[in-house]
């Protein structure tokens, strides 16, 4: 049996369109203000906002300050944690449910899963937890909860509807970051909770209902929203096929490098003496958090040769590029050779993993030992 993450099949009519407009350099007027203005920007993701700072920063700088209030500018899921952590230790606010951290929600669908008559026919049961969990949010952002109870469907269906039940039993009362959002949206209305004056919605093609929904509510509480559009230029946009996914990756790779080297030529030629500032060119990979490792090789060797050369990570001048998903914490030697260390004083590990080990540089004792 394979399960996958349940995706919505359905249109929605987005609320950006009833929000007023207003303008990037409006949004910076406000926050330039400080907190006098007590204006908050949200973004669909953390990138975005940390873009969306560094360029008010740059604003800030070239108007001759050497000190300015920092930008209220978060991720739209971090806005809603931090009502819901204002709202928690308030002192004039009633007790609320506790947050389920993520590793709690995993856990919990871990629990489910197994308990349950589609156990003995997973592969990865933890996959599958986390898969659950991904689905979850979609379905409470999306409205969407209660649709397979109605709709018949197949056993990936039938097996999530089955455990999402589980799952809400098993939670209680306890809240998870799915429905913290409709959590806090009945919050606004305490004077306790603080609230923005102005909540600018920044970088939004699309919002769920479930986000639509709260925006309302911050509305219907005086709270005034506007939606600020990423301002767009005239593009001719190109389909290039490739016959594989690694030959997409080295095309778009020597296509970089081809702007880049574009750019180079240019800005040389206009001042050769002016350090060279590199143009911002973006690359889109889908499952980047599986391909990390391929698109780190393919771009370092199309982009930097010297880096997969034996020492070139020493010796090599740094990238000229990042990949905006970091590495998993386990694929750091140090953390892997802790954690195996730990395995290790709990009972037998695996030879593989043993004979690792022992052979890390990070062991009391492992350079003066290593010839023996």
């Amino acid at each position: 049996m394979t399960f996958g993450a349940i995706m919505p099949r359905m249109s929605v009519l987005s609320v950006l369109s009833d929000l007023p407009p207003i303008r990037k350099s409006a949004v910076f007027e406000c926050l330039a203000a400080g907190a006098q203005a007590r204006t908050t920007v949200v973004t669909p993701n953390r990138r975005l906002a940390q873009e969306l700072v560094r360029a008010f920063d740059a604003t800030r700088v070239a108007a001759g300050l050497q000190a300015w209030e920092a930008a209220d500018i978060i991720p739209f899921n971090a806005f809603v944690e931090r009502c819901w952590e204002a709202a928690t230790y308030s002192d004039r606010a009633a007790p609320l449910p506790s947050l389920l951290s993520t590793a709690q929600e995993q856990a919990l669908w871990e629990e489910v899963i197994a308990a349950s008559r589609w156990s003995g026919e997973l592969l990865a049961p933890a996959r599958t937890a986390a898969q659950c969990q991904d689905a979850w949010k979609l379905a409470q952002a999306w409205r969407i909860d209660g649709a397979l109870e109605v709709f018949p469907g197949n056993d990936d269906a039938l097996a999530f509807a089955e455990w999402a039940r589980a799952y809400l039993k098993r939670a209680g009362g306890d809240i998870d970051a799915a429905r913290l959002p409709d959590a806090v949206a009945g919050l606004l209305a305490n004077d306790a909770l603080p609230k923005p004056q102005t909540l600018v919605v920044y970088g939004f093609e699309i919002l769920p209902p479930q986000s639509g929904e709260f925006l309302r509510a911050c509305a219907a509480q005086g709270v005034t929203v506007a939606v600020c559009r990423i301002e767009r230029e005239a593009v001719t946009p190109v389909r290039v096929m490739r016959a594989s996914a690694t030959e997409e990756l080295e095309t778009a790779a020597c296509w970089a490098r081809t702007r880049l080297e574009q750019a180079h030529a240019r800005f040389s030629a206009d001042d050769p003496d002016a350090p060279f500032v590199y143009p911002r060119i973006g690359v889109v990979v889908p499952d980047l958090q599986q391909r990390r490792r391929e698109v780190q090789r393919v771009f370092s060797r199309v982009m930097a040769p010297a880096w997969t050369l034996p020492g070139g990570t020493s010796t090599a001048p740094a990238l000229p590029f990042n990949l905006s998903l970091g590495m998993p914490l386990i694929d750091f030697p140090i953390v892997h050779a802790a954690l195996a260390v730990l395995a290790l004083a709990m009972g037998e590990i695996d030879f593989t993993l043993l004979s690792r080990l022992l052979r890390s540089p990070f062991i009391g004792g492992a350079q003066s030992e290593c010839t023996r």
